[in-house]
């Protein structure tokens, strides 16, 4: 059961570390994004250990293997940098507003940290997700 497992479910109630997650599965198996984000949250456990730490080329090293390396690294660092910023990181609407948050992110953040289910998200693995917790038909 755990291959069906979303990484996301590994870090409900953390909206930092979801919508991390979110830029790690793009264009890739969350099998490895599972693996990356482990080692990438056991080195910065919280936003402001990455805002304070965050080596670049360190990350680019870790998630070169998941492809777009260097874009994803950007990409959580832009986030990272805004995220902390925010007032009330569980606010949709200012979420909403952050770098690199798409529809999937914005989906994920919903469903794992709001804790909503009665969307209908189009990306096919997070409706999967909802029909095997009965919050979809």
């Amino acid at each position: 059961m755990d291959d069906y497992r979303l990484i996301q479910e590994d870090y409900v109630n953390d909206p930092w570390k979801i919508l991390v997650c979110a830029i790690l599965v793009r264009r890739c198996r969350g099998s490895v994004a599972k693996a990356m984000a482990r080692v990438l949250f056991k080195w910065y456990p919280t936003a402001e250990d990455f805002m304070v730490m965050h080596d670049p080329e360190r990350i680019f090293a870790l998630l070169q293997p998941l492809g777009f390396g260097r874009v994803r690294t950007e990409g959580i660092i832009k986030l990272t940098t805004a995220y902390v910023k925010l007032d009330d990181p569980y606010s949709i609407p200012e979420v909403a507003t952050l770098p690199e948050v798409g529809e999937y992110a914005l989906d994920s953040y919903t469903i794992f940290i709001q804790g909503k289910t009665d969307i209908t998200p189009k990306d096919v693995v997070l409706q999967r997700y909802l029909r095997r917790i009965g919050a979809m038909p």
